[in-house]
C-alpha cells in the first residue's frame, strides 16, 4: 500500500510485467483469446529480423518469454521469417500494446499529481514512481520499488538512481536517518549505477529540478567522496561529423554574423513579444474574427433580407451570452454527478478518466465544452464532423490545460522567462559569439544551471488512449444536458416582450450522411440555433496556439524532444511527425528517435533551428487585394471563389424509369457536382482561415517553428499560413530581414515569372528572360492595375 495525501492507493497490479495481464483489463486482449497459431508464430519469430523497428524487436523478446513461461512453449530453434501477412498482424498486435503503455503511463503521472486513484503498473512507469518516492522522501517505498525492478528484471535508467539520492538527501534533511546510514545507502547506490554502466554525474544536468531536488542530490554527494567529471561535450559543442558535406562546412571559419538580426528594433520589443506568446500559450486558443464570411454564415445567409444592423447584432450576441451562462450552470452540475459515479466506480482494476477530470478545477472542464460548442459553430471542418472527431479535439484540450497546470506546479513557467529573453537577446544581435543557435541556447541556459533540468522535465503528453477516454466523457455530458431556449432569440429583438417560460431543444444531435453509398454518423447543431449564432456573428474562428506563427524566436532543438513553442505542443512539434503510411509506425518511429544519440543529429537540429530562427512578415498590399478579391469576385478561374451552389440530391426512384444510358448520366452528373460543392467548400474554408490569420498578423513581426517527416521532408509546424501553402500563402509573405537579390536577381524573377506562365516549358533560361522582357509593359499594367 502507499499512502498519497492521506489516500490509500491500490499496487496490487504494480508487477504485471507480463503484457498479455497488462492488456487484459484495458483491452479485453488475453492470451486464452488468441489462437494458438499465433502463439507459435510470435514464439518463432526471429527478434533479430532487420525489417523490426527497434521498439518491435523489444516487445517480440519480452513477449515470447512471457508466452514460454505461461504455457510452458519451449524455444524454437529454427526461427520463422516474418511475411508480410504476418508482419502486419505482428504491428497490430504491438500497436495495441504501445498504447496501453502510453495510456498506462499518462494515467499513473495523472494519479500521482492528483493523490488519487487506483495503479495498475508497467515498468515504464517505475521512473515516474520513483521520482515521487523522493519527492516525500520516503527510502522504504524506494528500496521497495527497486527490489521490484530487480526480481521483475527491469533496466533502471540514470533518472531512477539520481532520485534514489535525492531520497537521501531529503531523508537526511528532515531527520529520518543518521548521516552514517546516509553515506552508506548513498555509496551503495551509486556502485550499483556504476555496475548497471551509468555514471550519474553525466546525467544530473538533465534531471528534473522540482522542489529543490538538484540541492537534495547534492546533500547526499556531500556525504561521500565520489565524484566524477561531467562530460558537457554533447551539451555545448556538436558533434564530430564523418559525412563529407558537414565536415566541409564545419571547416569554415565562423565570422559572428548573424543574419536574422534586429528584427525587433529594441530589447523591450522583444520581451514584450515574448510576454505575448507566454499569453497566447497559456490561454491555448486564440479568437481572430473573419474577414471574409465563414462556411457557416454562407450557410445561413438569407440574400432576400436586409443585413442585420449592429444594434441587433448586439442584442442577439448578449442573450447568446445569457443563455451560455444557463448552459455552465446546467453542466457545472451535472459533471460534480460525474465525478461523484466515477469516484464510486474507479476502483474496479482498470483505468477510469476519474483523475484526469480531477487535475482543474470542475468550471475548467465546463468551460472546455462550451467553448466546444462555439467551435462546432464557427470552425467549418467540425459543421458535419463525426463524433470521434469531436471527442478527440474535447480531451486535447482538457490535456493542453492539464499542461499548463502542471509547468505551474513544476514551476517552469516562472523561471522559463529569464534565461529564454537573453537568448533570444542573443539571437537578435547582429554578432552571436556562437556558430549555432543550438550552442547559444546551452550558454543561456549554462548561466542558469538550475532552472535548465526543469526546461527537460516535459511533463508526459497524453495519447490518443486517454484522450477519447475523457473527451467522450464531457461529449456525453454535453449530449445528454445541453439545451438552449427557443423562445430566447426572438424575446431578444423585441422591447418590452413578456417573459415567456423556456422552450427547450436539444443543441447537438446525431444524424446520418451519405458518402459513397455509405451512411456515415455525423454530429450537427441544431438549426435555430445556428442561425442565432450566424445571427449575432458570434463567435470568431478559435485557432489552438500551436496553429499559429510565433511572435518570438522559437525555442531552438537541442535534443529528439519537444522544441519551436514555448509551452504548447502536438504532432506537427515532434521531431518527426507521425506516420499514417503503416499501422503502428508512428510509435516505432518515436521509439527509434528516443534511443539515438542526440549528439549524432546535431547537423539536423541546427538546420531546423536555422529555418525557424527566419522572421517573415505580411505583405499588407498584397492582403488587402486578395481580400477585396475575395469579398467581391466570383470567378471560378481565380484561386478564391465562393462555394458552389449545393447540387440537388438525386431521386434515385425516378431515375429508374430512365433509360440505363440516361440513367448513369444523371448520377455521374451528379456526383461531379456534388464533388465540385465540396472542393468548393473546403477550399473556401482555408481561404478563410488563411486570410484571416494573415490579417491578424498584418503588423507582426513572426515565426514559423519546424519539424520533418520520416521522408527528412521539412515543414512549418502551423498548418494554415506557411510559405509552404497555396500561391495565396506565399504570396502575402515577405521576409522581415530581406536582402537584394544581387545584379541578377531581377532576371531570376522574371524567368519564374515565366515558368509560373507554362508557355515556355522547353526553353532556355535565355528565351524565357526574353520572353519576360517583351511582355514587360503587361506585366507593369497587371502590378499596378491587377483588377483591370
Amino acid at each position: 500500500m502507499l499512502k498519497l495525501k492521506g489516500k490509500c492507493i491500490l499496487l496490487n497490479q504494480l508487477r504485471y510485467t507480463n503484457i498479455p495481464k497488462a492488456l487484459g483489463p484495458i483491452d479485453n486482449v488475453k492470451f486464452q483469446e488468441i489462437e494458438q497459431d499465433l502463439l507459435q508464430k510470435i514464439v518463432k519469430y526471429d527478434a533479430n529480423d532487420h525489417r523490426l523497428y527497434e521498439v518491435q524487436r523489444r516487445l517480440v523478446k519480452q513477449v515470447q518469454a512471457s508466452i514460454r513461461t505461461l504455457y510452458g512453449l519451449q524455444p524454437s530453434v529454427d526461427k520463422a521469417t516474418i511475411s508480410p501477412e504476418d508482419r502486419a498482424l505482428l504491428n497490430e498486435f504491438f500497436l495495441k500494446v504501445s498504447r496501453f503503455n502510453e495510456t498506462l503511463f499518462s494515467y499513473i503521472s495523472s494519479n500521482l499529481k492528483i493523490g488519487e486513484g487506483v495503479l495498475p503498473c508497467f515498468p515504464s512507469i517505475y521512473e515516474s514512481l520513483s521520482k515521487f518516492h523522493a519527492s516525500l522522501g520516503n527510502f522504504s517505498d524506494y528500496s521497495n520499488l527497486m527490489k521490484w525492478m530487480s526480481q521483475d528484471s527491469v533496466l533502471k535508467s540514470p533518472d531512477i538512481f539520481i532520485a534514489g539520492l535525492e531520497t537521501i538527501g531529503r531523508s537526511f534533511t528532515r531527520q529520518r536517518m543518521s548521516r552514517k546510514q546516509a553515506e552508506d545507502l548513498t555509496n551503495s547506490l551509486i556502485n550499483d549505477s556504476f555496475i548497471d554502466g551509468i555514471n550519474i554525474f553525466d546525467h544530473l544536468y538533465s534531471y528534473a529540478n522540482q522542489q529543490d531536488s538538484i540541492e537534495k542530490v547534492r546533500k547526499s554527494l556531500d556525504l561521500t567522496n565520489y565524484f566524477v567529471p561531467v562530460d558537457r561535450g554533447l551539451v555545448t559543442e556538436l558533434a564530430e561529423s564523418s559525412r563529407p558535406i558537414f565536415s566541409t562546412l564545419l571547416s569554415e571559419p565562423f565570422h559572428g554574423v548573424n543574419p536574422f538580426s534586429n528584427a525587433f528594433n529594441s530589447s523591450q520589443n522583444l520581451i514584450t513579444a515574448f510576454k505575448r506568446q507566454k499569453a497566447i500559450e497559456l490561454q491555448g486558443t486564440v479568437l481572430i474574427q473573419p474577414v471574409v464570411p465563414s462556411l457557416s454564415a454562407l450557410d445561413y445567409w438569407e440574400p432576400n433580407k436586409t443585413n442585420i444592423s449592429k444594434r441587433r447584432k448586439d442584442q442577439l450576441r448578449a442573450s447568446l451570452l445569457e443563455e451560455q451562462k444557463v448552459w455552465k450552470k446546467v453542466l457545472l452540475h451535472a459533471f460534480l454527478d460525474l465525478l461523484d459515479r466515477l469516484k464510486k466506480t474507479q476502483r474496479m482494476r482498470r483505468m477510469s478518466p476519474y483523475s484526469l477530470l480531477k487535475i482543474l478545477k470542475p468550471e475548467q472542464y465546463v468551460e472546455i465544452m462550451v467553448t466546444m460548442v462555439d467551435t462546432i459553430m464557427a470552425d467549418s471542418s467540425y459543421q458535419f464532423a463525426s463524433l470521434n472527431a469531436v471527442i478527440r479535439e474535447l480531451g486535447a484540450r482538457c490535456e493542453h490545460d492539464c499542461r499548463i497546470w502542471e509547468l505551474k506546479q513544476q514551476g517552469l513557467i516562472d523561471v522559463y522567462e529569464s534565461f529564454y529573453i537573453r537568448y533570444a537577446q542573443q539571437a537578435d544581435s547582429a554578432s552571436i559569439a556562437q556558430d549555432s543557435f543550438r550552442k547559444l541556447w546551452f550558454q543561456a541556459c549554462n548561466e542558469h544551471s538550475n532552472e535548465i533540468a526543469i526546461i527537460k522535465e516535459r511533463c508526459r503528453p497524453w495519447n490518443q488512449g486517454l484522450r477519447f477516454r475523457v473527451g467522450r466523457q464531457l461529449f456525453q455530458l454535453m449530449y445528454d444536458h445541453l439545451k438552449f431556449d427557443e423562445n430566447a432569440r426572438r424575446q431578444s429583438l423585441l422591447k418590452n416582450a413578456p417573459v415567456e417560460p423556456r422552450k427547450e431543444a436539444p443543441i447537438l444531435y446525431e444524424t446520418e450522411r451519405k458518402i459513397d453509398n455509405t451512411c456515415v454518423q455525423e454530429l450537427k447543431v441544431h438549426p435555430k440555433l445556428a442561425h442565432w449564432y450566424s445571427a449575432a456573428d458570434y463567435p470568431p474562428l478559435r485557432f489552438a496556439s500551436v496553429e499559429l506563427p510565433m511572435l518570438c524566436p522559437p525555442v531552438p532543438r537541442i535534443d529528439t524532444g519537444q522544441a519551436g513553442y514555448l509551452f504548447s505542443s502536438n504532432y506537427a512539434t515532434d521531431l518527426i511527425r507521425q506516420s499514417t503510411s503503416e499501422r503502428g509506425s508512428g510509435q516505432a518511429i518515436r521509439d527509434s528517435v528516443e534511443s539515438i544519440d542526440s549528439a549524432s543529429f546535431g547537423e539536423m537540429y541546427d538546420a531546423l533551428n536555422c529555418l525557424s530562427a527566419c522572421p517573415w512578415q505580411v505583405n499588407k498590399e498584397i492582403l488587402s487585394r486578395v481580400i477585396e478579391l475575395a469579398q467581391t469576385s466570383s470567378d471560378k478561374n481565380l484561386s478564391v471563389i465562393r462555394p458552389t451552389e449545393k447540387p440537388v440530391s438525386v431521386n434515385y426512384k425516378e431515375t429508374r424509369q430512365l433509360e440505363e444510358t440516361e440513367r448513369k448520366k444523371v448520377i455521374r452528373e451528379y456526383f461531379e457536382k456534388q464533388k465540385e460543392y465540396d472542393e468548393s467548400r473546403s477550399l473556401w474554408a482555408s481561404s478563410v482561415y488563411l486570410l484571416s490569420i494573415a490579417s491578424k498578423y498584418k503588423d507582426e513581426t513572426f515565426y514559423f517553428p519546424h519539424s520533418m517527416d520520416f521522408r527528412g521532408r521539412v515543414y512549418p509546424c502551423p498548418p494554415h499560413f506557411s510559405y509552404m501553402g497555396s500561391d495565396i500563402s506565399r504570396g502575402i509573405l515577405k521576409f522581415a530581414k530581406g536582402v537584394p537579390l544581387g545584379e541578377k536577381g531581377f532576371d531570376w524573377l522574371l524567368i519564374h515569372l515565366t515558368n509560373l506562365s507554362g508557355l515556355k516549358k522547353r526553353a532556355s533560361n535565355t528565351e524565357r528572360l526574353q520572353f519576360a522582357n517583351s511582355l514587360m509593359h503587361e506585366i507593369e499594367d497587371s502590378a499596378e492595375n491587377p483588377f483591370t
